[in-house]
Formats: C-alpha cells, structure tokens, sequence
C-alpha cells in the first residue's frame, strides 16, 4: 500500500496500556501533555464530589457510547465510555478508559454523570490513542495474560520516541525505541514475538475487518515537533505538580465488540485563562510519573532486557525566552470586593472576564505604549502558547494575546488583557518586547456564584450581557465552587445581586401556565388525583390524560440525563422527584423547611419535601402543557368543619377514579365548588 509522506517522522509517546489484539499488540498512549496534565487536575477538585454521589445514575441513564466518570479499581475517578450494557440488569457495565485505553466491568454505583461538573470534562478529546506495534505477531492467535502483565509493567507510565512505519485499515503500525534499541526486535530477540512483515500484519488487520466497517483507514498521527491540530484550549498554566493518576492497566473480562478508538474529532472547547502559579517552562510541563497506586509487586523484566537507562529529556534542551516565557496572572483575595468591568461576557456568567476599574489608566497607558511602536512580525512560526501581539478585527488595536491554536494562514488568538478570542491572520500577529510581557494580565476570568442555580442556554448569556455590559459593577471574590481553574464571585449592579436579577428573569420567563376553571353549570369527566379535604382535592380533565403521559415521559427523560441544580427560589417552576415511587414530576418551588425545599406538583396538588439532590431545572418544552391539576371543593361542605374521617372516605371513594365533575360554583379565585357522580354505579 502508498504510504503517506510523514511516516518516518518521529513523535513521543507516553504509554498508558498494552494489550493483544488477535496476534497484533496493540499500543494506547498519549500524545497531548497538557491536557492530560489539566484532567488530572479537574478529577481532583471534583474527588470530593464523585465521592458524594453527586451524578449518581440509574440504569435508565446509562447509554453505550456516552462519557461518564467511573470509579476504576484503584479507588480513582477517570472517563470512561460505555461500550457494554449486557450485564445491566446484574449492575455492572462494561467501560473504556478513554484517557488510557484500558477497559473493564464497572459497577453501576461507581458511575456519574459529568453535566453537573466542568464543561471541560466531555468537552475535552479521549487522550487515548491507539497504535499497532509494527513488524511482530504472537506466534499463535491470542497474548497471554502473564505476558500482557509483563509488558505492561515494562512498558506503561514512560515516554517513548516512536515512528510511523505504515497505515492500515485500522491503527498505524508503528516502531517504539525501547532503552536504545528497537522495541519490536526486542521482542523477537527475547522469543515473545514472531517476527513478521509490515505486509503480514496489514493482511491480519483486514483479516479482522471481515465482516466489519473499515473505520480509521485516513488516520494521520501527530507530531509533538510540529502543532498539532488539537482541540483548542488556552495553555496551560496552572501548577501542575497534581498526585499521580494511574489507571492500571486492566482488561475487560468479556467479548465486546469495539470501534476503532483512534484520534477522536477536534470539539469546540470553552477557552479558559488559567491560574498562573508557576513560570511556564518545559521542566514545569513534564508528565508526572503515574504509576498504579495500588500496583501490584513489579514483574520480573523480560530476559535480555537491558539495564534501565533514563530516557533522553527534551525538556533539557535550551529554548529562546520567548518560548519560555508567559504573561503573569494574578488571584484577588476570596473575601475582598472590587469595582470592575466585564469586558467579556459572551460565554454568560459561568465563564466571563473582569478589569479592575483601578487598573484602567494602567492599562490604556500600556496599549498606547503598544499601538504607537513599530511591529515586528513573528521571528519563527508561531506554537500553541507562543506569547505575542495580535491586531483585533474591527477596531484594528494591536493588543497582547497567546496563540491557543493554528489552522492555516491564521491563528486563534487569546486577547489576555480583555478574555476574548478572535481568529488572526497570520500578517497581524507580531512579536512581543519583553517589556510587554511582564505586567499582570489585566483581565481575570470569572464564574458566577450560585450559577448552577440558572438554566443554561442562549437566553441566559444574552441577559447576562445586557445587564453586565458598559457598566461598573461590585465584585465580591468568593471560595471556589467548582473545580479552581478559574475564580468565583458574586456580582453586584446598583447594589442588586445579578445572580437574584438572573433568577427573577428566568423565573419570569419560565413559568407554568393554569387551566382556566371550568364554565359554570358544565360537567366534565375528571380523575381525582389528590385529596387532602372534602374543601381541598384536586382534578385532572380525562380529555388531558393522554397529553400529561407524553409530558410525564419526556420529563422522566430530561431529569434522568440531567443533574441537580442545589437550591431554586421560591416560585420556580421545576422538575422534582417523588419519593415514594421514585418518579419525576413538573412541580413549583413553594419555600424551604430546614435543608429541605417544599414544591407542590402541579399536575396532580400534592405537596412534599424533598432533598436538593432531588430537583431538576425545567426546559421551555416541559411547561408548553399547562399544569393539570385544577382546586376543587366538594359541595356541602364548603361550611363544614375539616374532618379526618370525611377526608379519609372521600379519598377512598374517589382517589385516582374517572368521575364526573358538575361545576354548581365558585369557592374561591381558584377554587371550584362541584358535585362528583360516578356514572359507573346505577
């Protein structure tokens, strides 16, 4: 077969699992540094919340192909694919490590939903890549398990050069330089491998495929020595000395057919400017050494296995300073409050950029500086986190700015000191003077407290930029809730919360509409769906029934694959759960009993208090039908006492029955006064 131009190009290759396929070995590694680096960190500030249960599933939101975050042997959370429901009746799912390559049976009660946690999560590629290693082949049909364990104690948690030598149906087959020598002949020389040509193990590849799509057979791999066409991110700045993430190596203990797990396609992924705790240099970059937690003792090296040598260190090489150098953020005390601008608000309140009203002058002394110098163009082609100045489309001002990724003759570009992003020509990107880059970025990115409150979407972040832009605004810096990847605070317009100003408009905006009480003298055919009095019950229209079940089952679907918003204020329209069968229902927020919110269920006129874990935010779609349950009183008793004993055989009688309703008056506004016929009794 033609082989591309690139394959005797050499990239590295951090290994994180082996395993057979057929006779073929297969190889998981990564290749991007920086965002295996950056899950680490967003899985530990939200351990505490995966432990919590936060997420929890039921097996009616389990679905195959869907990312989660599962809790694998070593006690350690990871994202995993769904690629096995077989066993769901028994709780256990089959799951594919997407950031390592491994797979295994998971128990059910180990799985979370990632929508409540950051958007990074799903947004993020599988960091897993999967190659062939080239030229050997078991000499029967399967890898022993002992040998798999042996090669992946030798190999796993390093980083290795590695080339392309072919591409097949699948994955690439490629050659790894194993402790100076090539791994492949290793192998054979040590008589676990068959030695095999390139053209054998392209026939075994499409021997495999017999009967199966052909998925994969344009891959390109990617060169750590040229950019790569990642999904974007802003670099990666935090410190990044986070404890080990080892994700041993496990195998899924039965038969599941896989698809090809190569380079996933690029996403759209929020554009974060993190914490900046340490310079940015290629020492600070490098991957910790993430070995098993809990490892079993090593294995015996395989014989003839030279003396460990360490493995050449590229980050030993020296680089100009423009390569090493970053711009400096900075932390506002939690606590302390500000007057500032927004001045990016695109995003919405979960991810928007704030000026402190004190640094203006600074900064308009600092881009007049800018604007009025000469510019030099770039001295060597630009790389993702290269630091430079970039022109802004429109106004055409020359601001500070990183690369965040390169597509062509242009590049996406990171305005630092206001928190936007623009794609750039090329020809309007220049160098930075040092002078430039050492200044505190002048804009840091926020979330807004209490966010998870709000309903995401479109409507929301055009609000939010209505009320926040071109104006002066109070910031209170407050602890981080969520992972601290970026600072939280409240914010404060003309002394009003905009989190409270949000709220009232998205309760405004998302309201249950009630049925109209019926005309006076009608009768109309009802089910009694809840009775707290013979003054006090409650009716639905049986012409409505079938429209409430379709709702009821579209509610069931949003709630399962939703996750908890905390606490919504009184009066919002919401989806809450019953405990007593475990089912979703459309309800209102009626007020707060200690750590419990009371919400009345508007299809049926029950009240009932619930735990936070138990609510949902409600969708435009849900509240098109109007709320079922409509307030009645039973005539003759309107000047009566409340009686348990009659209460209790009025629900007895009528409860969940289809009876007929006569409207005979008007109780109060929404109160009808009706007599109740069973037409089914002569």
């Amino acid at each position: 077969m033609a082989l591309p131009t690139d394959i005797s190009r050499s990239f590295r290759l951090y290994v994180t699992h082996v395993d057979g396929d057929h006779r073929l070995l297969r190889i998981s590694g990564q290749l991007d540094q920086q965002s295996s680096l950056m899950l680490e960190s967003l899985f530990e500030a939200a351990r505490e919340d995966l432990e919590n249960g936060i997420g929890a599933v039921s097996p009616a939101a389990i679905h195959e192909g869907k990312i989660y975050a599962a809790k694998y042997k070593d006690g350690t959370y990871y994202r995993a694919k769904i690629i096995s429901t077989t066993d769901l009746a028994r709780g256990l799912v089959g799951v594919h490590f997407i950031d390592y390559g491994n797979k295994d049976m998971i128990s059910l009660s180990t799985i979370r939903l990632l929508d409540s946690y950051d958007p990074l999560f799903l947004q993020l590629r599988g960091q897993a890549v999967d190659y062939y290693l080239a030229r050997v082949a078991h000499p029967q049909a399967k890898w022993e398990e002992t040998l798999l364990s042996k090669l992946q104690s030798l190999l796993c948690y390093n980083e290795y050069p590695a080339t392309i030598e072919a591409h097949t149906q699948t994955l690439p087959l490629i050659a790894i330089q194993f402790k100076g020598t090539d791994l492949s002949n290793h192998l054979v020389s040590s008589r676990f491998a068959l030695a095999v040509s390139i053209q054998n193990q392209e026939v075994q590849v499409l021997q495999m495929l017999t009967g199966s799509n052909k998925q994969g057979a344009n891959w390109q791999p990617t060169f750590v020595s040229e950019t790569p066409s990642y999904t974007e991110h802003v670099p990666f700045l935090v410190n990044q000395n986070f404890p080990s993430n080892p994700a041993s190596a496990m195998r899924l203990q039965q038969n599941v057919s896989l698809p090809f797990n190569g380079i996933m396609p690029p996403s759209q992924i929020s554009q974060r400017l993190l914490v900046n705790k340490v310079p940015r240099n290629q020492v600070n970059l490098k991957a910790p050494m993430r070995q098993p937690q809990h490892a079993a003792p090593m294995a015996a090296p395989l014989a003839g296995t030279p003396p460990q040598t360490p493995v050449a260190n590229i980050a030993n090489k020296p680089l100009s300073p423009k390569k090493s150098t970053t711009y400096k953020s900075r932390l506002l005390e939690v606590g302390s409050q500000h007057k500032v601008f927004v001045s990016f608000a695109e995003e919405g309140p979960e991810l928007f950029a704030v000026q402190l009203v004190t640094d203006a002058k600074k900064l308009q002394d600092m881009m007049d500086d800018i604007n009025r110098r000469p510019h030099s163009s770039l001295a060597e082609p630009p790389m993702i986190g290269t630091v430079c100045l970039g022109r802004m489309s429109g106004d055409r001002i020359i601001c500070r700015a990183i690369v965040m990724n390169l597509s062509g003759s242009q590049c996406k570009l990171f305005f630092v000191d206001f928190g936007d992003t623009e794609m750039v020509s090329y020809y309007d990107i220049f160098d930075i003077p040092e002078e430039f880059v050492k200044p505190n970025v002048f804009a840091m990115r926020f979330c807004l407290s209490g966010v998870k409150k709000l309903e995401k979407g479109p409507h929301l972040n055009e609000t939010f930029k209505q009320l926040v832009n071109g104006k002066v605004l109070t910031l209170r810096v407050v602890s981080p809730e969520g992972p601290p990847l970026i600072q939280y605070g409240e914010l404060y317009l003309d002394n009003k919360n905009v989190l409270e100003l949000l709220l009232a408009n998205m309760k405004d905006k998302l309201q249950f509409k009630w049925m109209e009480m019926l005309p006076l003298g009608s009768r109309n055919s009802v089910l009694v769906s809840y009775v707290d009095s013979c003054i006090k019950f409650y009716v639905q229209l049986s012409e409505k029934i079938d429209e409430l079940n379709a709702v009821m089952e579209a509610v069931k679907v949003h709630c399962e694959s939703s996750s908890s918003p905390g606490e919504l204020p009184v009066g919002a329209a919401c989806c809450a759960r019953f405990p007593d069968d475990d089912n979703w229902y459309r309800a209102r927020v009626r007020g707060t009993k200690g750590k419990k919110i009371v919400v009345a269920y508007v299809d049926y006129g029950n009240e009932q208090e619930v735990d936070a874990a138990d609510l949902r935010t409600i969708t435009p779609d849900l509240i098109k039908l109007p709320a079922q349950a409509m307030k009645c009183a039973l005539k003759g008793y309107e000047n009566k006492p409340v009686e348990t004993k009659t209460s209790n055989q009025l629900e007895m009688l009528a409860l969940e029955k289809t009876l007929m309703a006569h409207v005979v008056g008007v109780l109060s506004n929404d109160t009808m006064l009706v007599t109740l016929v069973d037409d089914t009794v002569s």
